[in-house]
């Protein structure tokens, strides 16, 4: 008769986890990622405040060890492939084309991996130097253009919205080109 392993109950083991995570994240962010508290820090702390603060991009040297070994790989399956056969076949070829097409197809896909961190480092670059230049401590987001409502005429008789180039109201008749007209809808002054 075949063993049975029994099985545990998981629940408590993650709202453990959950609520260590919780704890540890808290104190993280209270003690060693604020920039006044970085001074205190022994180096330790101060490489975890860097990768939490993302001034080291490790994506960059995990891409760079991927691209390694997957090439490397490529090319002793295609190495080991030029001396195999398969149905009596000689896969001579397809271990040569192995070693020579695979590391170009993982180099080209890689590069594309790679150019969105140079992107995220370039923009990283960009916004240390602006700081250094500055003195700003963040790089701030254009202020928005104030959108100022163009003037609208209206008739000091009847106080409806009228043509700007209209000598008179349309509703009451009233001369309006005497009149000068300020942005607000409220204040009308004659000359």
């Amino acid at each position: 008769m075949p063993r049975r392993y029994e099985t545990t109950n998981m629940g408590p083991f993650i709202v453990l986890a959950v609520l260590a995570a919780l704890v540890c994240t808290i104190l993280i962010f209270v003690m060693v990622l604020p920039e006044n508290k970085r001074a205190g820090l022994n180096n330790f702390f101060k490489k975890v405040a860097d990768i939490f603060n993302f001034k080291n991009l490790l994506l960059e040297s995990i891409l760079k060890f991927l691209y390694t070994i997957s090439t490397l790989f490529v090319i002793f399956y295609g190495f080991f492939t030029l001396f195999s056969e398969v149905y009596g076949e000689s896969m001579f070829f397809a271990g040569l084309a192995t070693m020579v097409l695979g590391p170009i197809v993982i180099r080209i896909t890689y590069e594309r991996s790679i150019m969105f961190v140079l992107l995220v480092k370039n923009v990283i670059e960009i916004n240390k130097k602006m700081y250094v230049s500055t003195g700003q401590k963040k790089a701030e987001a254009p202020k928005a253009a104030t959108v100022v409502e163009p003037a609208e005429k209206r008739c000091p008789g009847c106080n409806i919205v009228v043509d700007p180039d209209a000598a008179f109201c349309t509703n009451c008749g009233q001369q309006l080109k005497q009149l000068k007209f300020m942005h607000s809808r409220k204040c009308i002054k004659r000359f």
